[in-house]
């Protein structure tokens, strides 16, 4: 990932990224085999437009939702750029949380991505 992909993400989306998730992806390692934030700029577009165009779990996906990983069960990990929240979100379709800003405070996944981070199993 660069800087120039990261702005051609945010002009693709029309939005701006916050600077704490533009340094946690820049500095992932694609040596890793499982890293919880996508780290390739065509795959961050690609789910964000599925999102955005084919929704989830027979749910609209906000476009203020940025999908920015996945967990492997259809559940999505994501930021919302336009609020200036630090938090990570879950939508995690056994919960049922209905996806709305109004709902944001139910899917807190982690306080912080450096949080989230932190979380990733060490072997």
């Amino acid at each position: 990932m660069t800087q120039e992909a990261l702005h051609r993400i945010e002009l693709r989306f029309g939005i701006k990224l916050p600077d704490w998730y533009c340094r946690q992806v820049l500095a992932v390692s694609k040596s890793v085999p499982i890293f919880p934030i996508y780290s390739d700029e065509a795959r961050i577009i690609r789910i964000n437009e599925e999102l955005r165009r084919e929704g989830w779990f027979f749910s609209d996906w906000p476009s203020e939702f940025f999908a920015i990983s996945e967990t492997g069960c259809g559940d999505y990990y994501f930021i919302v750029p336009s609020t200036g929240d630090r938090r990570v979100f879950l939508a995690d379709h056994e919960r049922g949380d209905r996806l709305s800003l109004a709902n944001l405070d139910r899917m807190v996944q982690s306080q912080t991505i450096d949080e989230l981070l932190g979380e990733v199993p060490k072997d």
